[in-house]
C-alpha cells in the first residue's frame, strides 16, 4: 500500500469514527471531545438558572437563581462575587452591560427596541467566570390589535 493509499484509509476511517462517537455519547459538540459535565464542573462553573425577566412601565426587571452547588473538586472559589449580565437586541449580537452582587437587576435604559435578549453569569472569587446562563427575551413593546375597535 502507497503512502497516499495510506493516508486516505486512514482519513476514512477517522471519519467514519466520528459519528460513532457522537451516536454512542462517548462526546458532544457542545462539551468538547471526551469531557463529560464533572470534568466540565471542574474548570467551569454553572451558570445562573431559571433567568427570566418582566417588562415594567420604565425598566425591565431580571431574576435568576444561584447556580448549583458543585460536588466534584474543582479549581475555583464557591463564593460568587458578581453576576454579570450580557444584554442585546437579539440572542446574536450580545455585550456586556452591567454587573450586580445578587437579584434581581433592573434594567432602566431600555429605549427604541421592542425586545432585549438577556444572559448571566456567575463571576466567583478569583474572576472565574460561569458560562451563560439560557437567554431569555424580553419583550418591551406591546403590539397594537388590528382593525376599527371603535363603537358605532
Amino acid at each position: 500500500m502507497g503512502n497516499r493509499t495510506r493516508t486516505y484509509f486512514l482519513l476514512s476511517l477517522i471519519l467514519l469514527a466520528i459519528p460513532l462517537l457522537y451516536a454512542c455519547g462517548c462526546t458532544t459538540k457542545s462539551d468538547g471531545p471526551g469531557l463529560t459535565y464533572e470534568e466540565q464542573l471542574r474548570v467551569h462553573p454553572p451558570p445562573p438558572r431559571n433567568l427570566n425577566g418582566t417588562f415594567q412601565a420604565d425598566h425591565i426587571e431580571l431574576r435568576w437563581d444561584v447556580p448549583e452547588t458543585v460536588k466534584v473538586p474543582h479549581n475555583y472559589s464557591d463564593i460568587i462575587a458578581q453576576y454579570k449580565i450580557y444584554r442585546g437586541t437579539s440572542v446574536d449580537n450580545m455585550s456586556y452591560l452591567a454587573s450586580t452582587v445578587s437579584p434581581p437587576f433592573k434594567d432602566f435604559n431600555i429605549s427604541g427596541s421592542p425586545q432585549y435578549a438577556y444572559e448571566v453569569t456567575a463571576v466567583h472569587e478569583g474572576s472565574t467566570e460561569s458560562v451563560p446562563s439560557q437567554e431569555i427575551i424580553v419583550q418591551t413593546m406591546t403590539t397594537k390589535p388590528s382593525g376599527n375597535l371603535q363603537g358605532k
